[in-house]
């Protein structure tokens, strides 16, 4: 989750940037403004966004990558599909046999590494959202019964046992065709117990509902290494 402006604040003070005191009168006026704390901060001229940038980055102890000074290639940037550097922002600032350099602006989020790992040099972006929401929709899917689907089925059950009254009545004179026929139907069933039964195969269930190991061998496996970088640049 991206740090929220207080939490911000917390950090300047605790790295000496800001006072106790600077942070509380800076958040009384942003409230009574109700304007973005970093916006008074910065209009009173105790920080510069430079600053806060470095000061998150050792927050997050982790070098600060400037993409305005260090702009990366084109090919870095499509290194990951547009869909994963908007949704996580992260970004390919490097890229060396084996390893792999990523600017990003919160690198503890949930999965981060796993998801680099499986979009690294894809096309088409892979995301834990899309099969959660497969199977929400599936949820959806499956409505309760509601009091005329009960009906119904009671009224099902009743032809159910009229057909069946009318089975028994019918079977009497039928017993000597069924018995000649018999013969014939176990016949039909030894020729398909003799063939082959073909096994099927079963799916991996693989990561994100993959299901094909193939897809993961495809995972990158060198190193990822982090730096940090704001939305900004």
């Amino acid at each position: 989750m991206p740090l929220e402006d207080t939490e911000i604040g917390q950090i300047l003070v605790k790295q000496s940037y800001l006072s106790e005191e600077e942070l509380n009168s800076a958040l009384l006026e942003a409230k009574g403004g109700k304007v973005p704390l970093m916006d008074v901060l910065i209009e009173q001229g105790l920080i510069n966004p430079k600053l806060v940038q470095s000061a998150l980055a050792e927050h997050y102890k982790l070098g600060f990558f400037d993409l305005q000074t260090n702009p990366p290639s084109g090919e870095e940037i499509s290194s990951l599909p547009e869909d994963v550097a908007r949704k996580y922002f992260v970004i390919v600032v490097e890229k060396a046999e084996g390893s792999v350099t990523v600017a990003t602006t919160d690198p503890q989020q949930e999965g981060l590494e796993e998801i680099i790992r499986i979009n690294l040099d894809k096309e088409e972006a892979v995301l834990p959202d899309d099969d959660e929401e497969d199977e929400e929709d599936k949820k959806k899917g499956k409505k309760k019964k509601g009091k005329g689907d009960k009906e119904d089925e009671s009224e099902k059950k009743d032809d159910k046992k009229e057909d069946k009254k009318s089975e028994v009545k019918e079977e009497a004179p039928n017993q000597s065709s069924a018995e000649a026929d018999s013969d014939s139907g176990q016949e039909k069933e030894e020729e398909k117990k003799e063939e082959p039964k073909s096994k099927k195969k079963k799916k991996s269930g693989g990561l994100f509902g993959l299901g094909k190991k193939e897809e993961e061998q495809e995972k990158f496996k060198g190193t990822i290494n982090y730096v940090y970088a704001s939305k900004e640049g």
